[in-house]
């Protein structure tokens, strides 16, 4: 059998991918997710060095400038937002051909795992690294918006472990408390609460805001309702955007203030600036793994468990 190239993604008057090296699309995600290079370095186990001129050599061959570098921090471009994505999809791809290719001569231990939407690209090339060179695992990812859809899954047995927002209310579902995911305030630039190093519940109170829909994650729009009402008001909702990216570009035209989750802010949009919030209930939603009480999985779910633990802590 032959294999032929996988393209990443077409860009106008670049070169061929056929020298690109499937380590340095790597560095570059890590990169990318963290903009420093000197944590990357760290996480990477290499010199700064060695990363910046595997980007440089990754910038050279496909043709466009993936990072906006300052003396100080490190932004992506409109490209590099771009390469970010189609790379991780990538190398989710390369993986999986690996293990189906380790699969054909190894019986291997089907793990069906369930992540709420969010968590998807952020934890998926860690997990990859560690699980698809593990010999007798075969792992199973699905992507689900709601926590219901997991509780049911987990239920019937369609699922062995979920990693979604709290709460899980079960009698048959064990959980675990995992990580505090922050949440962020996507501003605009020029507005007067740019200027402000950390907005407050009382800046929101008076702020339109531009919301997703609550069908496209549940969790945190009821998060995010309750909230508000804690602090005794209702937010002044003056849009529901499905897109993430609509979102943002409706703050950098001015029309409210938004949210994302903390990973996102490495995302670059322009005329849009982040900043975080003085108030627990408002800056952070609650991350558990969730499984079935009578699994036969136990060993495996102890496993994932700590891996989601030491994922999510560097992040």
């Amino acid at each position: 059998m032959v294999f032929q190239p996988i393209a990443l993604f077409e860009v106008h008057k670049c070169r061929s991918f056929q020298r690109m090296d499937i380590k340095i699309l790597k560095t570059f995600i890590v990169v990318a997710d963290m903009l420093s290079f000197s944590k990357a370095a760290k996480k990477l186990n290499i010199s700064q060095s060695s990363i910046s001129k595997q980007i440089k050599s990754l910038e050279e061959e496909i043709g466009v400038s993936l990072l906006k570098r300052g003396p100080k921090e490190v932004a992506l471009t409109p490209e590099g937002v771009l390469f970010r994505e189609r790379s991780k999809e990538f190398a989710v791809k390369y993986n999986r051909v690996l293990q189906e290719l380790k699969n054909v001569s190894t019986k291997s231990e089907l793990f069906r795992l369930g992540l709420v939407s969010p968590l998807v690209t952020r934890i998926m090339n860690d997990l990859i690294d560690d699980y698809t060179v593990t010999p007798g695992i075969k792992l199973s990812v699905r992507e689900y918006i709601s926590t219901s859809d997991f509780v049911a899954n987990l239920l019937n047995g369609n699922m062995d472990m979920a990693l979604c927002y709290a709460p899980v209310n079960h009698p048959d579902l064990e959980n675990k408390l995992i990580h505090h995911e922050r949440i962020m305030v996507a501003v605009n630039e020029k507005s007067l609460l740019a200027k402000e190093n950390v907005i407050t519940a009382e800046d929101i109170r008076y702020t339109p805001v531009i919301l997703h829909p609550r069908e496209t994650a549940p969790e945190l729009y009821d998060h995010f309702h309750m909230a508000c009402a804690q602090k005794g008001f209702n937010p002044n909702v003056v849009m529901e955007v499905s897109s993430q990216l609509i979102r943002m570009e409706m703050v950098a035209r001015g029309y409210g203030v938004s949210f994302v989750l903390g990973d996102q802010i490495t995302l670059y949009y322009r005329g849009v600036v982040f900043k975080e919030i003085d108030n627990t209930a408002l800056n952070e939603v609650p991350i558990v793994a969730a499984w079935h009480k009578n699994s036969s999985q136990v060993r495996l779910i102890n496993d994932f468990v700590k891996t989601f633990e030491d994922i999510l802590s560097i992040k």
